[in-house]
């Protein structure tokens, strides 16, 4: 008898119930404010990703960077409902119109899209309760993983904001319960669905390539014949190439997005291959420049902390060694290769924030449920209890404020509005106050020559756009923009990038990340050290703007006057 994919238990009408509320609770906890403060983001990549669905509408994004194509695709289809249901009551007359509400206020914009967000991620609280079930065939633990699940920080977090992750977990832990199927029927059918689905997993996020492992591991349990293996890898590129095409187009700009994932530019970076002096910059980008500005094993402990806490990490290394140990099942074996190997690159990654954790829990999940049913009652129940009380915990402490706080961008733009008169020429770090500074003419046209220097394939529809928009009465502003200028190819000219005798010079204020601080002292990169630790020490602080129990989020901001 043939299993199905996605298996539910048999549940009572109480059981659905209990289901209904845990899901619609994980929901909300995920949806609630997300409206609040906006345009202000809740992460860098948001208006990157908003600005790569507009696209799209324009040219199918054919020969440009994709970030995570799937996600690319649902965000213009949001979009493009949005502007459909515009043009029909007639607050929208053309296409030019979305872009500039992109410019000017995308709030609306971002909304549309968190909520969707909202949705897949809370979808993922049900397939991890699938996955557990599937594996321990026990509704108590079904229920448990659900309940864990909607609570876990690094899931509730991401599921609140505009990231690809909202859609890649999803995929990804399709593919992982499509990966037991193997387990009970095998055949290079099987094998091709499974490289399939893992395949389109990796277009919704690089770190799916972890399940390439797990694959070759399924095939040398079953002693399956060549066929099968070579079925999945040709499953893995179908599927991917169907999910992300983008790579064939122009491997330059999307190298770091093939079916290998972000194995690719790691591979060219350690035997210094080159295709071709763009390819090989991002390939040095994505392989190393994140150690420079500071990462890996001192970056560890933040994602910890943001994403499931030290109290989970405890108990997932000893129940790992505990069924390392103690258990023989060909079933486990999948999650004692998964979780090593994926730490071991959780370490080694210049950027290991919280929601990379993601990928992690369901393996994490069954491994700590496994040594649990070995346990005593009192035992197990303490486990689990010490687990949800971690998840509340750190959930409810970093998910409040987001829910009724302040962001502090939002606090420094009103102090800069009321306190620093447009006279005044500021140097401002990359990524803030996009939205509500008014601007000067030359400001904008300086900004996009900069931009140009950095990456030539540019075009500038977002700053034709402000152009209309610039405001003589605005400010005069300088942004600084942090990368290493080897990596990307720039010796002499080095744009965004000031010298101590030039901020003195030029500027009257100078407005910084805290956390653009933090990665000059851990990094390597000397101009960074020169200008966040060096020249700001000898500057005059008029105003800092941090995070402050539930009243306010978001990463520190410092005002520094110059003159």
């Amino acid at each position: 008898m043939k299993s199905r994919i996605l298996e539910f238990p048999e549940l009572s009408k109480k059981e659905k119930i209990l289901l209904i509320f845990i899901i619609t609770f994980g929901f909300l906890l995920r949806f609630y404010g997300i409206w609040r403060n906006l345009p202000y983001g809740l992460n860098a990549d948001e208006p990157l990703l908003l600005r790569e669905a507009l696209r799209f509408g324009k040219s199918f994004n054919i020969g440009e960077f994709v970030k995570s194509a799937p996600f690319m695709v649902l965000n213009f289809s949001i979009l493009s409902s949005y502007y459909v249901a515009g043009k029909l009551f007639g607050f929208f007359q053309s296409p030019e119109d979305i872009a500039v509400k992109f410019v000017r206020d995308p709030a609306v914009l971002y909304f549309l899209i968190r909520t969707v967000a909202s949705i897949l991620s809370t979808f993922s609280i049900l397939l991890m309760g699938i996955f557990i079930y599937r594996f321990f065939r026990k509704k108590s633990l079904f229920f448990l993983s659900i309940a864990l699940y909607s609570f876990l920080p690094a899931s509730v977090l991401i599921g609140r904001i505009m990231k690809e992750d909202n859609l890649a977990i999803p995929f990804f832990l399709l593919a992982l319960i499509y990966l037991y199927t193997l387990y009970d029927e095998g055949g290079a059918k099987k094998f091709f669905i499974a490289g399939f689905l893992t395949g389109i997993a990796v277009a919704g996020k690089g770190y799916a390539i972890f399940l390439y492992p797990v694959i070759f591991l399924i095939w040398l349990q079953r002693r399956e014949g060549i066929k099968s293996f070579l079925s999945s890898v040709f499953g893995v590129i179908i599927g991917n190439s169907i999910a992300n095409p983008y790579p064939y187009f122009n491997l330059d700009r999307n190298i770091t997005t093939t079916f290998l994932g972000p194995a690719l530019p790691f591979l060219m970076n350690l035997f210094r291959i080159k295709t071709s002096g763009e390819s090989f910059r991002y390939a040095k980008i994505s392989g190393g420049v994140g150690w420079k500005m500071g990462g890996g094993f001192r970056n560890f402990g933040e994602g910890v902390e943001g994403g499931a806490g030290w109290l989970f990490v405890g108990i997932l290394t000893i129940s790992f060694f505990y069924v390392l140990i103690k258990k023989r099942e060909k079933g486990v074996l999948p999650a004692l290769l998964f979780i090593p190997l994926y730490l071991i690159a959780f370490f080694l990654n210049p950027q290991p924030f919280f929601h990379y954790f993601l990928p992690l829990i369901p393996w994490a999940f069954l491994v700590i449920f496994m040594m649990a049913e070995d346990l005593k009652g009192i035992y197990r129940y303490g486990i689990f209890s010490l687990l949800l009380l971690s998840f509340v915990f750190i959930s409810a402490k970093k998910v409040i404020p987001y829910m009724f706080g302040e962001p502090t961008e939002k606090l420094a733009l009103e102090w800069i509005k009321k306190n620093i008169s447009n006279d005044k020429k500021l140097l401002i770090d990359q990524g803030l106050f996009y939205y509500g500074l008014p601007e000067k003419r030359e400001t904008i046209i300086r900004e996009f020559e900069q931009y140009k220097m950095l990456d030539p394939s540019i075009r500038g529809t977002t700053y034709d756009i402000r152009l209309k928009f610039a405001d003589e009465n605005g400010y005069d502003i300088y942004r600084t923009f942090i990368y290493d200028p080897e990596a990307i190819g720039l010796t002499e000219e080095r744009p965004g990038i000031y010298t101590a005798e030039e901020v003195k010079k030029f500027f009257d204020y100078v407005i910084i990340e805290n956390s653009s601080i933090k990665k000059a002292k851990e990094g390597r990169l000397k101009w960074m050290k020169e200008f966040y630790v060096k020249t700001l020490g000898e500057l005059t602080k008029v105003a800092e703007f941090v995070p402050d129990g539930f009243k306010v989020y978001g990463d520190g901001i410092t005002i520094y006057r110059v003159k």
